[in-house]
């Protein structure tokens, strides 16, 4: 037989630390390497984390490595983009990155935005800081493809019906590793990536005025717009005390771009430009 025992409880009420933090008024968001690694990311641009954040929203941009124009709490483009805690803005431009690196190497997003402290100067909208991977007492290396191919891609409802579907393919392989050179001293890491994918523009060149300039019907097929991009980076990062700590990070991209200037209904294939961009970067930081 099984009696029925005596009930005890106690309840202890503590006072534990204040939610909010009453000395700052900001809205801001951590994303860790989890959510990074998680989260399906179709334009391989790591700056589209920032619209996980309250009351961002950004234009759409069909070039992953161009940041769309960004929303924040009514302000337009108002964004002091950061690298590893460095300034990653261009001066001559309001709210455009200057450099563009693989998603595959951010492992955490740090943003702020809405009645930032004055630390965070430079901008009334939002603070993105990118922080880069680095290598650690265990060799860490991945090597993947990803890939797209035209039948994957629903149909432009801009094409003509007699018209077939432009070419959408990509391919994209990706590498990298990180290792230790002395066992909680120096540690590197390097990444490769290669992007190559069509952006194909469907134009609205109405035939008769082909006919009527004396060009073929070809000249209205969608423009071929294309991209091939290189990203690298190398990093090493030294413990060099208890107190101080160094790292240098080389990184770059190369973007070649045809047809790049297919942005109006009236251009055709012999009336654009090629975009050729070089982008090489050195930092270094002493903590």
């Amino acid at each position: 037989e099984l009696a029925v025992a005596s009930i005890e409880q106690t309840i202890a009420i503590e006072r534990g630390a204040p939610v909010l933090e009453i000395a700052r008024s900001d809205l801001g968001t951590i994303i860790g390497s989890n959510a990074i690694r998680g989260l399906p990311l179709v334009s391989r641009n790591n700056l589209d984390f920032a619209l996980l954040q309250p009351s961002v929203s950004r234009h759409a941009n069909s070039q992953f490595f161009v940041p769309s124009k960004v929303n924040t709490s009514g302000f337009t483009n108002r964004v002091s983009y950061q690298l590893d805690g460095s300034s990653n803005t261009e001066s001559d431009r309001s709210g455009a990155r200057l450099m563009t690196i693989s998603n595959t190497w951010v492992e955490e997003v740090q943003q702020s935005g809405s009645g930032l402290p004055a630390e965070f100067g430079n901008t009334v909208g939002t603070v993105y800081n990118a922080i880069t991977r680095s290598g650690s007492n265990n060799l860490h290396a991945e090597i993947a493809y990803l890939m797209r191919r035209t039948a994957f891609s629903s149909r432009s409802p801009l094409l003509r019906d007699s018209e077939d579907s432009p070419n959408a393919n990509m391919n994209n392989p990706y590498g990298d590793a990180g290792l230790p050179i002395i066992r909680d001293r120096l540690f590197v890491f390097a990444g490769y990536e290669w992007v190559k994918r069509d952006l194909p523009e469907p134009l609205t060149l109405d035939p008769s005025v082909l006919s009527t300039l004396g060009l073929s019907a070809s000249y209205a097929h969608p423009i071929p717009h294309a991209q091939s991009n290189r990203f690298i980076i190398g990093r090493a990062d030294w413990q060099w005390n208890d107190r101080n700590r160094v790292f240098l990070r080389f990184n770059g991209y190369t973007n070649d771009s045809p047809y790049s200037g297919a942005t109006s209904s009236l251009q055709v294939l012999t009336q654009t430009y090629t975009l050729q961009d070089r982008a090489p970067a050195l930092a270094a930081q002493w903590i």
